[in-house]
């Protein structure tokens, strides 16, 4: 699994792969453009 932004679209992606073979296995757009370092970013219930 990995992000990509796509400048065109202004919306961030995430790409499937399989895990063997590398190749490209589903997309998925999110509504909006994310923020570099998603990933990892956890926050606790306030």
């Amino acid at each position: 699994m990995a992000t990509a932004l796509d400048v065109d679209r202004e919306q961030t992606m995430v790409l499937i792969f399989d895990t063997k073979t590398l190749t490209l296995q589903a997309r998925a757009f999110f509504p909006h453009p994310e923020p570099f370092g998603f990933h990892g970013r956890f926050f606790r219930d306030v």
